[in-house]
């Protein structure tokens, strides 16, 4: 008789990212610079994860272990982040880490798009199901035409209605054209420097992004409202 460990249903932040573009690569590559390819989304995986607000995080070549706050998950080039854990600030820290890696995939010239949801999911043997994952990634890759082509991380409502009155949570959060976004650069990650839209181009034309998503993302950089825009008198 095979026994099956109990699953769990769990709520939790789920941040989801891909790099536009890389499934190009994986359809246009031999077996060599399919083995590249490997190497190269597993460096940055490593690299990402050793970035995770965890309290403890140690690397040893490409494995990194110490306290799993946050667990992640990865398909081709898809991230996924979730967290079984309680911990203080959630959002924020969500927050904050699909900031680092979004500056970390521009550093890196990827094409980074994605999205952040919360609600019930369940994980285990390298499965993940549930509506909070459906919420990230229907904000990463079910957008409105609108803002579908805009290189950014969209937040869901379900996630937004977790931040409260957090200031430092709402100063990562930006609104355009009706969503609520993650702010492309208020964050200063010390390793990455400091963003700014120029920059956030310059990164993306240096991957080759293509017109439709560069102009898309230009005007989203430009007509954003930030949380400090919407305090002052007027706005």
């Amino acid at each position: 008789m095979i026994f099956q460990r109990r699953r769990k249903v769990f709520e939790s932040h789920v941040f989801v990212v891909d790099a536009l573009g890389f499934s190009d690569k994986i359809r246009r590559a031999d077996r060599r610079s399919l083995l590249d390819l490997w190497g190269e989304v597993d460096r940055q995986y490593a690299a990402f994860k050793l970035k995770l607000p965890n309290l403890v995080a140690l690397q040893f070549g490409s494995r990194i272990i110490g306290t799993r706050e946050f667990e992640t998950l990865r398909l081709n080039d898809m991230f996924i982040v979730h967290s079984r854990r309680e911990m203080p600030d959630p959002a924020l820290r969500y927050l904050v880490t699909a900031s680092i890696l979004y500056q970390q995939m521009l550093a890196l010239k990827y094409i980074p798009r994605g999205g952040l949801g919360f609600g019930d999911i369940v994980r285990g043997d390298g499965l993940l199901v549930g509506g909070g994952f459906l919420d990230a990634y229907d904000h990463a890759e079910k957008r409105p035409s609108s803002v579908k082509d805009i290189c950014a991380i969209a937040i869901s409502p379900h996630f937004m209605a977790t931040i409260g009155y957090s200031k430092k949570a709402l100063r990562l959060v930006c609104f355009y054209e009706g969503h609520f976004f993650l702010h492309p650069y208020h964050l200063v990650d010390p390793d990455l420097g400091p963003f700014s839209p120029g920059r956030v181009l310059d990164c993306l034309e240096a991957a080759e992004t293509n017109e439709e998503k560069l102009n898309a993302t230009r005007k989203f950089l430009s007509e954003l409202e930030d949380y400090d825009a919407t305090m002052l008198p007027g706005s």
